[in-house]
């Protein structure tokens, strides 16, 4: 074969190959992958639920929200909308450094993408008055730490336990503990509360961002409840008593358990009206006893002479109707579980009876105490010296209370 011939033999096999006119067919081309849009509204949580309430009308603008690594800024009315994300499970979330001044994001949030379902919906808080970090995440990257100052509790307690214990505490046995133990008793339930209680727990790999975002409506009450479980449960614990943070455990103890299952009776006073519980501390006491009286009778409700009293018949059986509850609330919280949160704050923290309540109102109001209290905080202000060094300290004490929280609130204003 001449070397011409061989070389149009040549190209005649690369045209063949390549797809000319001697046959097969082109090379096939991927068709793009598709993406999505995902709509998100950044709004302020002024009461820190994680929900998006009716009165919440505060929307944030000009916020970065983030989408699988695709991020769009939040315009009117905080909506943002983050296009070109594909498809799947994605988190949704806030970009801090984009927050005006002051304030934090909470969890991200999980969506499908498609989404199927309405915006979602990002909460914002401003930490005005929170005591310790309580996010998981700060608390096992740093830990906390805690200060418990004993001054407000103890002069809030002078002025009124005495007085509501002669009235709401049925024996005079239980009286008598409450007076000589019952602020011991308190002062370790907030201890324990604040330190082992928030501090507690380990989320599994579902909810490993926070339970926040699935528990929704009811993530707060749970954890004030889980909180003083956690108290109520270890009170008993001769560690305690070892480490010197008990004087009579068995008393102080016991005089724990009195308060906790008069609670959901005596908190009625500061429901005026209708038959349901709102705020989360009070929902999560109710919660506490109802369930431990349904579920191991320690908890006793009786009438004597025309008012109603309630009190503890086992101090072990309550504890062990503590720790079952405990149990529950720590699986929910860990796996994220909505309908079993829902069931029991419903069944047990939500409601009460509007007669009792009547009662309890009309007996402590005979008491002429005040059904609310408000702290007043000294104020300090700083001397500076010609340098601009503080030199001392000039210590003040306001008498206006509402002039001192709207001062707090312009502190905390976005420039």
């Amino acid at each position: 074969m001449t070397p011409s011939r061989a070389l149009a033999c040549s190209l005649l096999l690369a045209l063949a190959a390549c797809g000319g006119k001697g046959g097969g067919t082109g090379p096939s081309t991927m068709p793009p992958e598709p993406t999505y849009s995902v709509t998100s509204v950044v709004f302020y949580d002024e009461n820190g639920n994680g929900v998006l309430d009716g009165a919440e009308a505060v929307r944030l603008q000009q916020v970065d929200v983030v989408v699988g690594g695709v991020s769009a800024k939040s315009g009117a009315g905080g909506q943002a909308v983050v296009a070109g994300v594909k498809a799947g499970a994605q988190t949704v979330a806030i970009r801090t450094e984009s927050l005006p001044a002051y304030f934090v994001p909470t969890v991200p949030l999980p969506v499908q993408v498609p989404q199927t379902g309405g915006e979602v919906r990002l909460a914002v808080r401003l930490p005005i008055g929170d005591n310790l970090p309580n996010e998981n995440e700060i608390r096992e990257k740093y830990g906390s730490k805690n200060f418990l100052l004993l001054g407000s509790s103890h002069a809030l307690a002078a002025a009124s336990a005495a007085a509501m214990n002669r009235e709401f505490a049925g024996a005079a046995e239980e009286q008598e503990r409450a007076r000589k133990y019952g602020e011991e008793a308190e002062d370790l339930l907030v201890a324990m509360h604040e330190v082992i209680g928030h501090g507690s727990g380990k989320l599994s790999d579902r909810v490993k961002a926070g339970a926040q975002p699935f528990l929704k409506e009811y993530y707060s009450t749970l954890e004030e409840a889980r909180a003083d479980l956690m108290a109520l449960f270890n009170v008993w614990d001769p560690k305690l008593k070892e480490l010197g943070l008990v004087t009579d455990q068995e008393n102080v103890a016991r005089a724990m358990y009195d308060s906790s299952a008069r609670a959901a009776l005596t908190q009625l006073r500061r429901i005026p009206k209708g038959d349901t519980i709102e705020e989360d501390h009070q929902r999560a006491r109710a919660l506490i006893a109802n369930f431990v009286k349904d579920k191991t009778g320690a908890i006793e409700q009786f009438n004597l002479l025309g008012k109603t009293f309630v009190r503890v018949t086992d101090y072990q059986k309550m504890r062990e109707g503590v720790g079952v509850l405990l149990a529950e609330l720590m699986r929910i919280k860990a796996e994220g579980d909505y309908d079993a949160v829902k069931a029991l704050i419903d069944k047990y923290g939500v409601h009460f009876d509007p007669k009792l309540r009547d009662q309890v109102v009309g007996r402590y109001r005979q008491l002429d105490l005040p059904v609310y209290w408000a702290g007043i905080n000294p104020e300090l202000t700083a001397q500076l010296d010609a340098k601009g060094n503080v030199s001392s300290i000039k210590m003040t004490y306001p008498r206006d209370a509402v002039q001192q929280y709207l001062s707090y609130g312009r502190m905390y204003q976005s420039k």
